[in-house]
This record gives C-alpha cells, sequence and structure tokens, in this order.
C-alpha cells in the first residue's frame, strides 16, 4: 500500500494525506527516505532494492502525532525520516491496547 501510495505521489507530485497507528506504515515510509537518502550517493545500488519511483524525497515529507488536541512534528528534519522513538510509541499503544484486551478476556 505505501509503494503505491509513494509511487502515485511521485508520479503526480500530488500531496498526500493520510492517518495512522501503524508503526509498519511509519518504517515503510521510512524506508523509502532513507532510499531516496542513500540513492543520491549510490543510485544503481539502492535502485536494485528499492525501485527509484518509490524513494521519497524528505523535503516532501513530514509527520506528526496529535497530543491534547495539538499537532507535534515527529519528523527529523536533520536525519530525512521519522523520529524512531514516535514508531515505537505507536507500537506499544497497540501492544497495550491488545494486553487490556487479552486481560478482559481472561476475566471472563
Amino acid at each position: 500500500m505505501i509503494d503505491l501510495i509513494a509511487l502515485l505521489a511521485n508520479q503526480t507530485h500530488n500531496q498526500v494525506l493520510l492517518t495512522t497507528h501503524s508503526p509498519y506504515i511509519l518504517s515503510s515510509f521510512n524506508n523509502l527516505l532513507y532510499a531516496y537518502n542513500v540513492g543520491s550517493r549510490q543510485p544503481e545500488q539502492v535502485e536494485r532494492v528499492v525501485n527509484r519511483h518509490l524513494w521519497l524525497d524528505p523535503n516532501r515529507l513530514d509527520a506528526y502525532i496529535l497530543e491534547e488536541g495539538k499537532a507535534r512534528s515527529i519528523f527529523d528534519a536533520e536525519m530525512g525520516s521519522i523520529e524512531s522513538a514516535e514508531i515505537d510509541k505507536a507500537s506499544e499503544i497497540i501492544v497495550n491496547t491488545f494486553n487490556q484486551l487479552f486481560e478482559l478476556e481472561d476475566e471472563a
């Protein structure tokens, strides 16, 4: 799904707005951002791993988290990627929700 979104955004130069809690999706975006960064120095080698049409220019992406009604950027402009610690927090939220549901079932 992320590859399709990247391809459409790159081919048409459209903006895409996506909301998610998925650490998988956030990590997938980070891979495409990293491909762009490494590909600027080693394009042929990176092309063998990730199709060039999927590389995401970090200057065209931003990521935010909503907390207490306010948006806070979780994009590290210096690294050109979404902050790993924030992706880990998304994983923790998902795991905590599952654990709470599991505990409810265990009580029944």
